[in-house]
């Protein structure tokens, strides 16, 4: 059984993991709650998209900003802070009285949960010690996709309500961040940070840069995928299919027990194999589940839903050790900042996928869009072929010993 560091390095991983699961919650609420709004508001493809979309370009802007603040002010201060957009605008969503305060306020959530995880990353990264850091920060994502599964039971009993059920829904959102941040009282700063600020800032590489540019482009890809199935399966499936409204949450709920799985064995083996090796695999075998529901998808939801469960265990998988990776190449008063990046262009890989999605899937079908998935998922696999798994411990495993000796 793996052991920790007896600090609470765990419980820290934990508790600012809960800003994950804000966010998993939030989107399968919003998944559950757009069965309603499209009737209620009217909406066709395109508006369908920019409401889905709207956190996912907010969380670029709060993943840039509020990872370039949290050099330089530290990341205790933003995590015990940035939750509050994601609590205010949760409500104001749902007391939206027109499509632009909807619109607006579904923005907003977008730029909390983008501004907490880079903070949140970078915080446990400069924590934990080398043999644990693989596996304390997959708990980030591993709790995304137990947010969402467990929003699945918040969500089903409110679909009841037919026409106004959006209205609970979005603002049922509020409340894990509001836990969260009460639960977050007690953190401390990073050592690692308020070393690197009295000793001043290393230089930053160009390798660095040059790495977070692959991962950048890898999340951009995983991140456009899954959003657009974590946003719009339950929805397709009713339309394109006939199932129930209970039945097709239920489906959805079931990707994110699977894409826990993914994350769940990462959380085991990523500080053995490494982060290379995983992201290649899990992106291998999302290629060819695209691939196959091209070829025998259509009209059969039983092979999209498998194809799409199976694109879910691998991005369990690949996502996370991304993640993970975005939080150990850059040097520490960059680290904010370069997360945020590798973070924001995930998201922005969301807004791109869930603003075009309905509009593909209306003129190609479903089986046509899942052959656009797999050769795009490609470019992943020949980011990687070429990046240099040995940077997993830059400038981490050399200030490392700085702060044992020290503290």
């Amino acid at each position: 059984m793996r052991k920790f560091n007896t600090n609470g390095n765990m419980y820290l991983a934990l508790v600012v993991g809960l800003g994950s699961f804000s966010d998993g919650f939030a989107l399968l609420l919003q998944s559950g709650a757009l069965l309603s709004i499209v009737p209620y508001f009217k909406l066709n493809p395109l508006t369908t998209g920019s409401v889905v979309s709207a956190p996912f370009i907010g969380a670029v802007v709060g993943a840039v900003f509020f990872g370039w603040l949290a050099d330089k002010i530290g990341r205790r201060a933003i995590v015990l802070n940035v939750l509050i957009f994601f609590v205010m605008a949760s409500i104001l969503s749902a007391l939206s009285i027109n499509f632009l305060m909807l619109l607006v306020s579904r923005f907003l959530v977008g730029v909390g949960i983008g501004g907490d995880i880079p903070a949140s990353g970078s915080l446990v990264a400069e924590r934990a010690a080398s043999g644990e850091r693989g596996s304390l920060l997959s708990t980030q994502t591993a709790m995304w996709a137990v947010g969402a599964a467990c929003a699945t039971f918040a969500a089903l009993p409110l679909l009841s309500l037919g026409y106004q059920s959006w209205r609970p829904l979005l603002g049922l959102a509020a409340l894990p961040p509001l836990i969260t941040l009460m639960l977050r009282r007690k953190i401390v700063e990073s050592l690692k940070w308020k070393q690197s600020r009295s000793t001043g800032a290393a230089g930053l590489s160009k390798k660095a840069i040059y790495l977070t540019a692959v991962l950048s482009i890898g999340l951009f890809i995983w991140t456009m995928v899954l959003a657009v199935f974590a946003s719009y399966i339950p929805s397709m499936l009713v339309r394109l299919y006939g199932l129930p409204q209970y039945e097709s949450l239920l489906i959805g709920a079931v990707q994110w027990v699977v894409y826990l799985v993914g994350c769940l064995i990462v959380f085991r083996v990523v500080d053995l194999l490494g982060r290379k090796r995983i992201i290649i695999a899990g992106t291998i075998m999302a290629v060819a589940s695209a691939l196959t529901v091209y070829l025998l998808g259509a009209n059969r939801y039983p092979v999209v839903t498998a194809g799409v469960l199976l694109i879910w265990g691998a991005g369990g998988a690949a996502y996370t050790a991304i993640s993970i990776y975005s939080f150990e190449i850059p040097p520490t008063l960059y680290r904010g900042l370069l997360s945020g990046a590798v973070f924001g262009s995930g998201r922005l890989g969301g807004y791109a996928g869930t603003l075009v999605f309905p509009t593909a899937i209306s003129i190609l079908g479903i089986a046509k869009t899942f052959g656009i998935i797999g050769p795009v998922m490609l470019t992943v696999i020949i980011a990687f072929a070429t990046f240099n798994q040995k940077t997993e411990k830059l400038d981490l495993g050399k200030i490392e010993q700085t702060v044992t000796s020290s503290s």
